[in-house]
């Protein structure tokens, strides 16, 4: 089966939760999820910030300082 690439709309509120949550002990859709952020958040450039829980208010401060309309 081949993969198949899908547009979504995030809500801007929702964007730092789902980069930086840890998705190792999630359920059986977690890879989906985590490639969804990983995308995220390399079209943002704030790779740095993936799946580290502990950094996510850090990542809403630079997110609302870059990107306002967020």
């Amino acid at each position: 089966m081949q993969p198949v690439s899908i547009n979504i709309n995030v809500k801007s509120q929702d964007i730092p939760t789902l980069i930086c949550t840890d998705y190792s002990k999630q359920n059986q859709f977690t890879s989906y999820i985590s490639d969804m952020a990983e995308s995220l958040a390399r079209s943002l450039g704030v790779e740095d910030f993936l799946h580290n829980p502990s950094r996510v208010d850090e990542l809403r401060r630079r997110l609302w300082q870059a990107h306002p309309s967020l």
